[in-house]
């Protein structure tokens, strides 16, 4: 009988760790996208969510893993959110989500980025030939 219960936790251990949540987790950085921050498994029981947290006034983005839900003005959000916090000097913004590897760079900055150095680039040989 506790060589049945002993092999369940272990099966059971291991069902819990696969299926873990993952967050992009590191910082404080630069926010320009250079740095790639790991994808790691959230250790702390319970995570529900990713957070990425940009100062605006220092240009700093801190991601990592959040063992509460998204919740913003006290609502919990069942959809990830972003939102604006004034403290002090301090601007920031708060990104909350739901899913693995959600709080990676945004995708839309670095297609903007992406087009803006094409043209550049292009408007640049255009002008030498």
């Amino acid at each position: 009988m506790t060589t049945v219960l002993l092999s369940l936790s272990f099966v059971f251990v291991i069902l819990a760790t696969s299926n873990a949540l993952k967050c992009y987790v590191g910082g404080p950085t630069i926010n320009n996208g250079s740095v790639l921050v790991p994808l790691q498994e959230c250790g702390m029981p319970g995570s529900y969510s990713c957070i990425k947290t940009v100062d605006m006034s220092t240009n700093l983005v801190t991601r990592h893993c959040s063992n509460t839900n998204c919740t913003q003005n006290g609502v919990v959000m069942s959809t990830g959110t972003c939102y604006n916090v004034t403290a002090g000097i301090s601007y920031q913004t708060i990104c909350c989500c739901y899913g693995d590897g959600c709080n990676s760079a945004s995708t839309i900055t670095i297609t903007v980025f992406s087009m803006i150095t094409t043209i550049t680039l292009a408007f640049w040989i255009s002008i030498r030939c």
